[in-house]
């Protein structure tokens, strides 16, 4: 008998890798959506509609018969300070009424989280037990949603995984812009950052979700995942104009100055995320689920530049 897992978020990003890796592997994939006609769920997927997503009852039904869940619904783009309850809104409180709607029917929660509910990186890698200092009102709404989730009546049921920057076919926001600013040669002032930052790979994230699923030892606990080696800013850039034969412009400015330049424009989240390092820890998923990335690095980027060629560049002719 195949399992009935319900996801929420199907249509995006992650979601929709998700769905296929699921399908994959034998699971009956449901996937709750606001607009079951523009849906983009692959073949094989049952979709539903939540009629309201703050709604205990919209997700009663549609979770109904579910054994597993996970949770993909988030709000990620916006001004990172000053709009808190529009963060709130979506990731903490449409979380609580979805896991006021499930039933004991449901053995396992997965909440996929961000490195962000962490922080926005420091000189050593973020593991599991790093008290949460989180910067803008993202990173903060999902602390908050992963308190939630553990204090609820599923917490002992339930697992928080917590990724950093994921990237992959179909990507869209930071690192597509950044493969768009390669393709079109725009000059990348990163020629004198040595930061590191983790990353995932769609399919490592969406392999490390199923882990928790399956594995005794998942609930109740957070786990970080990432590739195995962090990229430098400037290697990755050159990585990605290598496979794109687009060399990267990457202006030598010191930091120091980009970081005042990002202070006085008013940009001073996005420069940060350049100039500074984010490395996460995933020794204890290794540890305790025996889980280790699938795709490297260097593979993972040649299939997102192959999907980027496809996507968005002009057919030659």
């Amino acid at each position: 008998m195949s399992r009935q897992i319900l996801v929420t978020g199907a249509n995006g990003f992650v979601g929709q890798h998700l769905c296929a890796d699921l399908l994959t592997r034998g699971w009956a994939v449901r996937a709750a959506v606001r607009d079951v006609d523009r849906a983009v769920v692959p073949a094989g997927v049952q979709v539903v509609a939540i009629s309201d997503p703050l709604d205990a009852s919209s997700w009663r039904s549609v979770a109904n018969g579910c054994t597993e869940v996970v949770h993909l619904i988030a709000k990620t783009h916006g001004r990172a300070v000053g709009n808190i309850e529009e963060f709130r809104t979506v990731n903490v409180a449409i979380t609580a009424a979805l896991l006021d709607a499930l039933g004991d029917q449901v053995r396992r929660f997965c909440y996929l989280s961000s490195i962000k509910a962490v922080g926005e990186g420091s000189d050593r890698p973020y593991t599991e037990d790093v008290p949460c200092t989180p910067v803008d009102s993202y990173g903060v709404s999902k602390a908050e949603a992963e308190r939630l989730v553990l204090a609820s009546a599923h917490g002992t049921r339930s697992v928080v995984v917590r990724p950093p920057l994921v990237y992959g076919p179909g990507v869209g926001g930071n690192f597509l812009r950044l493969m768009e600013a390669v393709w079109k040669r725009r000059p990348l002032p990163v020629g004198r950052v040595s930061a590191q930052r983790s990353m995932i790979y769609v399919r490592n994230l969406t392999d490390a979700i199923v882990r928790t699923l399956e594995h005794d030892a998942a609930p109740g606990e957070v786990f970080h995942v990432a590739d195995t080696t962090p990229w430098e800013i400037r290697s990755l850039l050159q990585h990605i104009g290598q496979l794109l034969d687009r060399p990267p412009r990457l202006l030598p400015v010191p930091p120091a100055a980009l970081l005042l330049a990002g202070r006085v424009t008013g940009r001073s989240d996005q420069v940060r995320r350049l100039t500074a390092s984010l490395l996460v820890d995933t020794a204890k998923i290794r540890s305790t689920l025996d889980w280790r990335p699938t795709v490297g690095e260097r593979q993972a980027l040649e299939e997102t530049a192959a999907w980027f060629r496809t996507a968005h560049l002009p057919t030659p002719g």
